[in-house]
């Protein structure tokens, strides 16, 4: 398992492509970020993003 608490700072997509099959991460929307200020459609295209980089490949998101 890969625990990433800002997925803000990594290149959630090169990680994803790295990675994916092989780890289950866990990752949240950003935390001071998104999650405080962001909108709703916000904090929903962060989570397409996170499941679509690291939901692939037969890998897990948690």
């Amino acid at each position: 398992m890969l625990n990433i608490s800002q997925p803000n700072v990594f290149d959630i997509a090169k990680m994803g492509m790295e990675f994916g099959g092989k780890v289950c991460f866990i990752c949240p929307v950003s935390y001071q970020t998104t999650a405080v200020s962001g909108t709703k459609e916000d904090i929903y295209n962060d989570v397409k993003k996170l499941i679509d980089s690291f939901g692939r490949f037969n890998g897990g998101l948690i």
